[in-house]
């Protein structure tokens, strides 16, 4: 019964540590504390551990990531070569750095297709860069997606109630 009891607890505190990384914390002052699972991106679309990332193309010259970097603790971490374009990798931990004056970044470290190394990626300035392929809408993705729906529509396929509902859904991406 002792440990029956025992292992609950363990794992209602598990579940209270572990909790999604939003905006407004990014935003607060102080640095968001805690043991990160997931992580909501600006354009809406959650990251989770275990989740995979799709590189795309460095941003930096001759192909050179400038937010994607690859070592470890004992060696320390480089800019990502061009070699590391369009790879597959598996989010293992999801962390806040920087500072009060320059603002907080989201460092996502992921696994490195060699398994020696890791992987740290900036996830939000790698997106803008277009370093990282977004899941997320973008502006154009949910332009695109509502002009589709009013298609639909217009052909009688979805009814006023199915488009209004996807306007409402789509209109967030594209009103900033």
């Amino acid at each position: 019964m002792k440990r029956i009891i025992f292992l609950m607890l363990i794992m209602i505190a598990s579940n209270l540590l572990a909790q999604t990384l939003t905006q407004e914390m990014m935003k607060s002052e102080n640095r968001p504390k805690s043991q990160f699972t997931e992580y909501e991106a600006v354009n809406g679309y959650i990251y989770k551990v275990g989740d995979k990332l799709k590189t795309g193309v460095g941003s930096g010259q001759n192909g050179m990531f400038l937010n994607v970097f690859e070592g470890s603790t004992l060696t320390g971490f480089e800019y990502c070569t061009n070699s590391m374009a369009n790879i597959e990798t598996e989010i293992k931990n999801i962390a806040v750095t920087g500072t009060k004056r320059t603002g907080w970044k989201v460092q996502m470290t992921c696994k490195h297709p060699t398994g020696m190394m890791n992987i740290l990626i900036y996830l939000e300035d790698a997106i803008l860069a277009g370093e990282i392929v977004s899941e997320g809408y973008t502006r154009e993705k949910a332009i695109k997606e509502l002009k589709e729906a009013k298609d639909l529509l217009d052909l009688g396929i979805i009814d006023q109630s199915e488009y209004a509902r996807r306007r409402e859904e789509l209109s967030k991406y594209i009103i900033k």
